[in-house]
């Protein structure tokens, strides 16, 4: 379990992923940036929601930052523990897949 405060930075747009987090309590922002320091809100996520699979799923750098808008609490996976439950459970996988493919359009 991890705890984060209010206004505090989880990931960082451009980073690598190390961890997936499942809101177990809490709210958060997904925020993009684009050139020029532009911040747009893309979502807001809470309890039971999740976020950090593209970047360890796809291998790729993080695509947003994630920041908790309330104290917060999360589950974490690292690749290492989310990688073999995807395996084991292709309806996981399916789910994850989807929400990529979703996030990404």
């Amino acid at each position: 379990m991890e705890q984060r405060s209010a206004g505090d930075t989880i990931i960082r747009q451009g980073e690598r992923g190390n961890k997936f987090y499942i809101i177990v309590r809490g709210h958060v922002e997904v925020v993009k940036h684009a050139e020029g320091g532009i911040e747009t809100i893309i979502a807001h996520l809470q309890d039971g929601q999740y976020f950090g699979e593209i970047a360890l799923l796809r291998h790729i750098a993080r695509t947003a930052d994630v920041r908790a808008v309330s104290d917060s609490v999360f589950l974490t996976l690292t690749s290492q523990q989310l990688l073999p439950l995807i395996e084991r459970y292709p309806d996981l996988k399916q789910q994850l897949e989807e929400e990529i493919t979703q996030r990404l359009s």
